[in-house]
């Protein structure tokens, strides 16, 4: 699912504004600082370095750079604007099937009696040539010689995509910035249309948006909206839409242009059609493992702590539930599947509840429901786990259920519920909810019939769960019930007062 309207805020991305500075040569620049970031963000799993040097040498846009160089003779003359002249900015579109604007192309017809503008009377007037020229140049494939006029192969050429891995990522992290900072640059040599607009920085806020939501995605219609109230947050309402419509009309819609350039860098993809806006919102992007790559390079530079999953098959048990509270639900299924997937459901289920035993309520929930779905296989794991004080009640619970009993209902032989058992799970339950008193309420009202709330914490305050008295301190500290949570405040005395052990 992709992030929606209200969740642009919830990334923290509302309070920058143009004043603040998005150059990354500015050593003073941090993404972690201009957009609030946490000192810790979610691990994440990348490919290994060939996989990521091969979507580098894939990548088209630095494949239309390096023909544009391969079609310029050495030494060829560049304008005083350094840029192509006309007369080669015709030629080098062509040759790289890029479609050259025509005079209908340049405007509304010229005045009586004044003459028709030409059609192109510099290079920017083929934006798709201009953005290729800046990406060779920044890229390191075409150098500029300021005194002769002169366009020459960078020191760079070599080296995509024919060098190392390690240097053709270099380029192509070179070359990110260039593509991010797009549409300030092409509002600083156009200002014949939406003048008033600031974009800059609004490339880097998509790309932050995109990494914090590489789960889900990024709708294309919330990209322009963002690129929007970025471009017109100083300016009047009704200045802003003349502005904006001017900018659109003239260049059109600056968040598909710019996200359309990042797949071209393949640092995004974008479905290849449109779907039916009748079923879905619109496209959805999503960063790309080497987008996601290159930012988290910008985030650690900057600071921030983000770890690398190891590969599945190195990722033990404990490191995947560990990493469950970090990612989101959509993630950690992924990552749950590709685990399983790589071992004898026999053998995952003994490695899932021996982290289990080790691991902490919200973790071990987790490995219970991941067990439980491998059915029969999982049975002489779940025995074992029978004399596990802390796996014991979902063990008599799995049992039953494989031996075709319904829990709760038929009673098997050494599997009989018992009270500990079921203060147990219930300690269990609240406890993976009870940072957020809202949901610990909710778990509350779905576990503990209306009125048993006191039996519910005399079971609780007994048992040797090490977070009982926790559990039921917060549920008498945060319950809109009175009642309820005086009764709680109490039980959680008992089971603090209880003796260890």
């Amino acid at each position: 699912m992709a992030v929606a309207d209200d969740d642009l805020e919830d990334f923290g991305l509302e309070d920058f504004g143009p004043e603040d500075d998005f150059g990354l040569g500015d050593d003073d620049f941090s993404l972690k600082e201009t957009f609030g970031l946490a000192d810790r963000l979610p691990p994440v799993r990348l490919p290994p370095e060939p996989e990521l040097a091969a979507m580098s040498r894939a990548t088209p846009l630095l494949g239309r750079a390096r023909g544009l160089v391969d079609w310029l003779a050495p030494g060829r003359g560049i304008s005083g604007q350094l840029e192509l002249t006309v007369q080669d900015t015709i030629a080098a579109a062509h040759a790289l099937g890029i479609q050259v604007p025509g005079k209908a192309d340049r405007g509304p017809e010229p005045l009586p009696g004044m003459p028709e503008p030409a059609a192109i009377t510099s290079m920017r007037d083929v934006p798709e040539l201009a953005d290729v020229w800046d990406i060779a140049i920044d890229a390191g494939f075409l150098d500029l010689d300021l005194n002769g006029n002169r366009a020459e192969p960078g020191v760079d050429l070599a080296l995509w995509p024919d060098g190392t891995d390690e240097e053709v990522l270099e380029v192509w992290s070179t070359t990110l910035p260039t593509v991010i900072n797009r549409l300030a640059d092409d509002a600083e040599f156009d200002d014949r249309v939406g003048g008033l607009l600031d974009f800059g920085g609004a490339g880097w806020a998509l790309m932050v948006l995109l990494y914090l939501a590489r789960g889900q995605g990024l709708l294309v219609r919330e990209a322009s909206e963002l690129i929007r109230e970025i471009a017109t947050d100083e300016l009047a309402p009704g200045q802003a839409e003349e502005e904006w419509q001017a900018w659109t009309g003239a260049h059109g819609d600056p968040g598909e242009y710019l996200l359309g350039m990042l797949r071209e860098l393949n640092a995004v993809s974008l479905p290849d059609q449109a779907p039916d806006e009748a079923d879905e919102e619109g496209p959805v992007a999503l960063l790309t493992p080497l987008g996601a790559w290159a930012m988290r390079e910008l985030l650690v530079e900057d600071d921030v702590e983000i770890p690398l999953l190891p590969p599945s098959d190195q990722l033990t048990a404990a490191d995947l539930l560990a990493a469950a509270g970090d990612l989101g639900e959509e993630e950690f299924e992924a990552e749950l599947a590709a685990w399983l997937e790589l071992r004898a459901p026999d053998v995952a289920a003994i490695e899932l509840l021996a982290a289990a035993t080790d691991g902490d309520a919200a973790e071990r929930l987790l490995a219970v429901a991941a067990v439980q779905k491998l059915g029969a296989a999982a049975e002489p794991a779940w025995r074992d786990a029978l004399a596990r004080a802390e796996l014991r009640p979902y063990a008599k619970i799995f049992l039953t259920e494989i031996a075709g009993g319904e829990p709760g209902v038929t009673v098997l032989p050494g599997l009989e519920p018992e009270a500990a058992d079921i203060a147990w799970m219930l300690t269990d339950t609240l406890a993976a909810a009870s940072g957020d008193p809202d949901e610990l309420q909710e778990q509350m009202r779905d576990a503990i019939p209306a009125g048993q709330e006191q039996q519910a914490f005399d079971a609780i305050a007994v048992s040797p769960h090490p977070d009982a008295a926790a559990v039921l301190t917060l549920i008498g500290k945060h319950h809109p019930d009175k009642q309820i949570a005086k009764a709680g405040r109490r039980s959680a005395h008992r089971a603090s007062s209880r003796p260890k052990g």
